[in-house]
């Protein structure tokens, strides 16, 4: 039989943190319970900020960083708290994220930037392009 998971909401100055609570794996049905949340949060209150309580997070579904970067384009303030050492080791995590404050992060996708490789001899290769952070 499934447990009930718990999701807490609460506010943190002008940031709208939501919280899984202790659960150390997220799956499809927390991304989608995490999205329905903001959804409904950003329809009925327009919060200018979401943060998304990692504390516990040791591994995520793959369209985690989607859907933050899907919010980010919707104009909205992306923040991560106290995500472990194996998410802030993913690609994505070290090339978007800024440290802002003690174990804070925020989404930055200006961080980072899109370079154009030197062109490769093969034409079927020219389309590929690599992240390279800012220094």
């Amino acid at each position: 039989m499934a447990s009930k998971r718990f999701l807490r909401i609460y506010l943190s100055g002008n940031v709208t943190v939501l919280n899984l609570g202790d659960m150390e794996i997220w799956d499809g049905s927390d991304l989608a319970r995490l999205r329905d949340t903001f959804l409904r949060i950003n329809s009925a209150e327009k919060r200018p900020s979401i943060g998304i309580d990692m504390s516990h997070v040791k591994s995520i579904p793959s369209g985690f960083f989607g859907t933050l970067y899907d919010w980010y384009e919707a104009g909205v303030q992306i923040r991560l708290y106290g995500p472990q050492p194996n998410v802030r080791q993913m690609m994505w995590f070290s090339h978007f994220f800024a440290v802002v404050a003690d174990n804070c992060y925020m989404l930055c996708p200006n961080s980072a930037v899109l370079q154009q490789v030197d062109p490769p001899a093969d034409p079927a290769a020219r389309d590929l392009i690599r992240f390279q952070s800012r220094t």
